[in-house]
């Protein structure tokens, strides 16, 4: 059993160095091109992140005790859940990194006022979850995803619309109250879905890659949505380009939910 595994740990080993060398690449690209362009750093980063991180994939393939096994992406139903994790996830972590800076930078809020502006995600998330999850057992985790994107993205689209505006009631508090219902219809039904869509000897494997996807989604959404409000001519601007951004995102992980999950678990 010990023998066993330390024979997993090994062989994982070079897996785990794979994907951390090609996110940590792909990371550095998009946060330096900003100020450095396309040069001899950005380049080689890039395209050397890509590069190792099909290197890794095409390692799991081969590996008898993957760290991420691909079979499991053979499922319609857990690919497309764990696409719309990662569209809707960077949405989400792109748009609230860069508010606190708007809200503060351009705005005047101190740090603790931006803090809080962001509560109505938090307390929708503690006290909504739970029913969202059984409506969800009781209509299907469908029809939640759909509309929990949506909502979400309703939310980024305000946010953008409304960042000229310091006032906390008409410029923050209505699209963060869209967005923080829309993820609280979506997450409770999107872990159910993972769940459901591989067999059950399989669950903490999935539960394992759709958490790994959702940081990953935060990992680039920070330096990809960077690098877009970068170019913008100031920050109320810069922020609009995330947010809309985010709600393209939004639509999209609602698209991919009527696509791919399906109105009842399967058996």
């Amino acid at each position: 059993m010990v023998q066993h595994g330390q024979h997993r740990r090994l062989v994982a080993q070079p897996g785990a160095l794979l994907a951390a060398a090609g996110l940590g690449a792909l990371t550095t690209g998009f946060i330096e091109a900003p100020s450095r362009g396309m040069d001899a750093l950005v380049v080689p980063c890039l395209a050397g992140g890509a590069a190792l991180l099909a290197a890794f994939v095409a390692m799991e393939a081969r590996q008898p005790a993957p760290i991420m096994p691909l079979g499991v992406f053979q499922s319609a139903r857990f690919s497309g859940a764990n696409v719309l994790t990662l569209l809707l996830y960077a949405a989400l972590t792109g748009v609230l990194f860069g508010l606190p800076f708007l809200l503060i930078g351009t705005h005047g809020y101190s740090a603790s006022a931006a803090g809080a502006a962001l509560l109505p995600l938090s307390l929708l998330l503690g006290g909504l979850s739970r029913p969202a999850g059984r409506l969800g057992e009781r209509i299907g985790p469908r029809p939640l995803l759909v509309a929990g994107p949506l909502l979400a993205g309703l939310g980024f689209l305000l946010l953008g619309l409304r960042a000229g505006d310091g006032h906390y009631w008409s410029g923050v508090l209505p699209g963060m109250t869209a967005l923080a219902a829309g993820m609280t219809l979506a997450v409770a039904p999107l872990t159910a879905a993972v769940m459901a869509a591989v067999p059950d000897g399989q669950a903490g494997v999935a539960s394992g890659i759709n958490n790994a996807v959702a940081r990953v989604a935060g990992l680039l959404a920070v330096s990809v949505l960077g690098l877009l409000a970068s170019g913008a001519a100031d920050a109320v601007a810069g922020f609009r380009h995330v947010a809309y951004a985010g709600a393209i995102c939004a639509a999209a992980a609602a698209a991919v939910a009527a696509g791919t999950i399906g109105g009842r678990a399967p058996a």
